[in-house]
């Protein structure tokens, strides 16, 4: 399985814009540790991290799934082994997740990057992400057709005497022939 979902002209797109938000905030590099974030880039959800110099190839750290491929992918078991894959191109500034990031995270993740300014990528990411792609604006709009679809049909779902949990059960039903797989995206840890 590849790490990257998305197509290739759209990977590179997503990448381009976090990079320039990068070269105008002068940030050297970025890590990405948040679910949404990752998603955002890679069109994907791991256990990891996306390391994203200002210039060069991006580094995917993986915890989990072990089956991921592709170029830039690198399988760790704890934060402190991705100093040994960046080695001499170490960052003198680097944007970390810190209004998402766990205080326990940061705590591991500052002394992986010794001497190096720690930013907030927290503004930069959501200054990148509030401009939708054209692709990502197509994918809402199928996405709000199916949920109109859905949400037609729910008066006529409800039963009398019909308990909340069966009701969230045959929304959730009608939901999932229509495509959701039954995941929400959010912040936050995996």
């Amino acid at each position: 399985k590849q790490i990257v979902l998305w197509p290739h002209d759209e990977f590179e797109l997503r990448l381009s814009k976090i990079r320039s938000e990068m070269e105008a905030t002068s940030t050297e590099a970025l890590l990405l540790t948040d679910n949404a974030n990752i998603y955002y880039l890679t069109g994907r959800v791991f256990a990891g991290y996306a390391y994203i110099p200002l210039k060069g190839m991006p580094i995917f750290f993986v915890k989990r799934p072990v089956e991921l491929e592709g170029d830039g992918i690198v399988y760790i078991r704890k934060p402190e082994e991705i100093t040994a894959s960046i080695g001499m191109s170490a960052p003198s500034n680097i944007a970390l997740e810190l209004d998402v990031l766990p205080y326990s995270m940061a705590s591991r993740l500052i002394p992986v990057f010794p001497g190096a300014e720690i930013r907030n990528a927290s503004p930069l990411m959501r200054t990148v992400r509030a401009v939708k792609t054209p692709l990502a604006m197509d994918m809402l709009r199928q996405s709000g057709a199916k949920h109109t679809r859905v949400y037609r049909r729910i008066p006529g779902l409800f039963q009398e005497g019909m308990s909340d949990y069966d009701l969230q059960v045959s929304i959730e039903h009608l939901s999932r022939l229509q495509g959701c797989l039954g995941q929400f995206r959010i912040s936050g840890d995996t």
